[in-house]
């Protein structure tokens, strides 16, 4: 059976993205781990990219491909005789009923070639573009047709992971507890709160998280406030005290320190990396 057959078409949403471009001196390395999907562009010059599935060199119409969470390694190359290299990028959060991130259900090659490079830098060049106009109703859809197209030749391009489908349906069993999860993550939530409210045993709970997510249930927990405070670092100007109380965390000291282990980077520095890159767009 196709666990697929049935979903209606919002079933998939795009949580977040961001496009722009920027410029990189030569030699610079950026060590990162994020909570979204990148894709990214060498306008001039090259990238060297290392991550868990190797050493890629990246130029010309090609992409490199990063899925969320996987530590980077990212050499930024000039072309000869130029002090920067120019670049171009595509962050985004695709997920399943808000519980699972597509992409956590295939592979990405860690690059493109460039006949699919060339695809997905017109489209980010439309993105650009739609980006520096004031949004009407026909341009948010031409937006979404654009974003869609990206994430429909991502997925041409991936490998299915091994039980994608088994990980859909743990999805949908979760879905009302990650839910709960995600609207109460600034309380004080406890395994005894979520076996008060659902009808799991510790064992089943536990068994359950670990399958879909690899997780516990309040490792889990950490995992969506700090992708959710990464959102608020980069997307409001909120102190970050104020995001160590609406995303849960005891205080900002305990915050910035599990951001740290979890980003490889504090908290100011990711909203500073952020908007050095919305400088530079």
């Amino acid at each position: 059976m196709n666990i697929f057959q049935n979903f209606p078409d919002h079933a998939i949403q795009l949580k977040f993205f961001d496009v722009g471009f920027g410029k990189g001196a030569h030699g610079w390395v950026h060590e990162k781990s994020v909570p979204y999907t990148i894709i990214a562009q060498a306008v001039d010059g090259f990238y060297e990219v290392v991550s868990p599935q190797g050493n890629v060199v990246v130029r010309g119409d090609e992409f490199f491909l990063a899925t969320a969470h996987v530590p980077l390694h990212i050499t930024h190359h000039a072309t000869s005789n130029e002090r920067e290299m120019t670049y171009r990028y595509f962050h985004c959060q695709y997920y399943i009923y808000e519980t699972i991130d597509v992409f956590s259900l295939y592979t990405l090659p860690p690059k493109t070639d460039s006949e699919t490079g060339a695809l997905l830098s017109g489209w980010m060049q439309e993105l650009l573009l739609l980006k520096e106009k004031t949004l009407s109703i026909p341009k948010i859809a031409q937006r979404q047709t654009l974003t869609h197209l990206i994430l429909s030749t991502l997925l041409r391009i991936s490998t299915p992971v091994a039980d994608s489908n088994v990980n859909v349906a743990l999805s949908m069993e979760l879905l009302p507890i990650v839910a709960f999860i995600r609207e109460h993550m600034a309380d004080p939530l406890t395994i005894e709160v979520l076996l008060r409210r659902f009808p799991y045993s510790r064992s089943a709970l536990f068994t359950i998280f670990k399958r879909h997510f690899n997780q516990t249930p309040m490792a889990y927990l950490k995992t969506v406030r700090l992708n959710e405070a990464y959102r608020l670092l980069c997307g409001t100007s909120a102190s970050v005290s104020l995001i160590a109380e609406q995303c849960g965390f005891v205080n900002s000291q305990h915050f910035s320190r599990e951001f740290q282990i979890k980003f490889q980077a504090s908290p100011l520095n990711a909203r500073k990396q952020y908007q050095l890159r919305l400088t530079h767009s």
